[in-house]
């Protein structure tokens, strides 16, 4: 049982932190509360915005 609950850590750490950096968002944060509650980050993670700047809104010099 043990395993299992560090294989589910570790996994739902990763795609958190995945998905934070795709994102542009801190991985580290992203990678603790993925490891300490894994369907709640992912979750969570998967319906914020991204932070990168839009096409749009890019400063064109």
């Amino acid at each position: 049982m043990n395993a299992l609950m560090l294989a589910l850590m570790i996994f739902g750490g990763l795609v958190s932190a995945t998905l934070a950096a795709n994102k542009q968002r801190n991985v580290v944060a992203w990678l603790i509360v993925g490891a300490l509650m894994p369907l709640i980050s992912i979750v969570a993670i998967a319906c914020l915005p991204s932070l990168a700047p839009l096409e749009d809104e890019r400063e064109v010099y």
